[in-house]
């Protein structure tokens, strides 16, 4: 069986057929790339396209290097 998300988020409280609800932990790393990334755009000439791709590539990378320390899918 795969491993449910991590949680940025979780609750105890809040629990919908036996998983906590929250946003995943990769989504809110690519949120605060995408964040880092467009806060560092000059002027509105960028591709909100691949900077989503890009924000995704580098929570994938965070999410790996997480897991190699140990860090798993609760």
């Amino acid at each position: 069986m795969k491993p449910l998300p991590i949680k940025a988020f979780p609750t105890a409280d809040f629990i919908i057929d036996n998983t906590k609800q929250g946003m995943d932990l990769r989504d809110y790393f690519a949120a605060k790339a995408m964040q880092a990334m467009i806060g560092n755009c000059e002027g509105s000439n960028f591709d909100d396209f691949v900077i989503a791709q890009e924000a995704y590539q580098m929570a994938n990378f965070m999410m790996t290097e997480r897991e190699s320390h140990g860090k798993q899918s609760q």
